[in-house]
Order: C-alpha cells, then structure tokens, then sequence
C-alpha cells in the first residue's frame, strides 16, 4: 500500500500560529477584564444628607495603631460604612500581615502605599457618601493594598474650582479644600479609616526620600468608648 505524504506549507504554519497567538491573547485579555470588574465599585448616586464622619468626635469605634520605624499611627475605621475593608484589615493585622511590611512611596509626597501578598479573592471596593480621600485617610484597592492619603498640591484652578458654592457635592469639595487629600481618588478606592493621632508621622512617610525604608514593626487593635482606650486581647 502506498503511503501518502502529507506536506503542510510554511504559510500555513504561519497563519495557523497567528490565528492561536490572537485566540489566546483574547482570552487573556477577557479574563484580566473579567478580574478587572470583579472588584470594581458601584457608582454612588445618593448623596443626599452627607455628614463628614472622618472629622468628627469618634465614640464606640474600633481604632488600630500602626507603628512604623518612623512613628506610631492612630486610626479610626469606619466598620459599619466599609465591614468588608475593615475585616480585610483587621484580621490581616490580627494575623501579623503587615508586620515587616515596607512603605512603598509612588506618586511621592502625595501617597503611600503597604503592598500586601496576592489574595485568592478580589475584594469588592465598598464607597460610602460619607467617606472620601481627604489627608489622613485610609484606603483599600481591589488587591487589598492599603493607600495612605497625604494630600496634592492645590493650584488655583483648583482652588476656585473646590471653593464654588454651587454644583453638587459642594461640602465635600469645601472639605478637600480646607483638609488636604487627593480628590481624583474619589469614587477608585474604598476610604475605611482615619489618622486620628500621627498626622506628623504619616507626612515625614509621604515625604521621605525615594530611598528611604519604613517598615510596619506591628499593628494593634482596640476599642474605643466614651473617648477612653480599652485595649483588647
């Protein structure tokens, strides 16, 4: 019996494998897009009756201390606005996540970051009318990273811009003005604390040269109530 040669040309190898470089990079890419809207916010659209909870007196709250070789920082998470964040937080810090973790400086003097290990699960990013990125609060992206809001140099555009009385959102916008923070985060990440003691420690953190290493030594939690600290077990 005679046997048939088959004989495939170097043109169709060659289309064969561009076809299989476009299905996969297609699917790649519809997966990262996927992952991408996993944690994606809800846009917010109630922004009736705001109240600035970041800069008021904070009574029967859950507060952390974050003590880096640059100082201690106190602050205030906001539980029942962001319950998922905050468990994020919390049982990283009971778990001993952070320990040892570096400040990781980008957008310099404006932010900085504690970049954690890769999570299994993308966590959904909670916004809430009454929290935003003024300085001195605490973020959560998708990854579960912690953004620490130092606060942009304001120009004059965007002074007169924040310093409108009309338009919407006019008191946070007054807010920003006369607090400090990043604007632009707005609506990107979810805000589940404030820096209620070492302001001064997160700014010398914010500003430190590109070089410099700050690293978290620990992170404490306690309750807080009738402005007395009770620390927990």
């Amino acid at each position: 019996m005679q046997k048939k040669t088959i004989r495939v040309s170097g043109r169709s190898v060659f289309i064969f494998l561009f076809l299989l470089i476009i299905a996969v990079t297609g699917f790649m890419f519809i997966r990262a897009y996927g992952v991408m809207q996993e944690g994606s916010p809800t846009p917010l659209t109630d922004y009736e009756n705001i109240e600035l909870i970041q800069f008021a007196p904070l009574d029967n709250t859950k507060k952390a201390v974050i003590s880096t070789t640059a100082g201690d920082i106190t602050v205030a998470l906001f539980e029942a606005e962001t319950p998922g964040a905050v468990d994020i937080f919390t049982s990283s810090a009971e778990s001993g996540l952070y320990n040892g973790l570096t400040a990781g400086l980008y957008e310099q003097h404006t932010v900085f970051t504690l970049d954690v290990p890769p999570r299994e699960n993308v966590y959904t990013i909670e916004l809430h009318k009454n929290l935003w990125p003024f300085k001195g609060a605490l973020c959560m992206n998708t990854e579960g990273d912690i953004i620490f809001i130092n606060t942009i140099p304001f120009t004059d555009e965007d002074r007169e811009y924040l310093s409108a009385e009309e338009g919407e959102l006019s008191e946070v916008r007054s807010a920003f003005l006369e607090q400090g923070g990043v604007p632009n985060y707005s609506g990107q990440y979810a805000v589940f604390g404030q820096i209620t003691e070492g302001i001064d420690v997160m700014e010398k953190i914010a500003n430190a040269d590109q070089a410099a290493v700050i690293t978290v030594t620990g992170v404490s939690l306690y309750e807080e109530e009738s402005n007395k600290t009770q620390p927990t077990d």
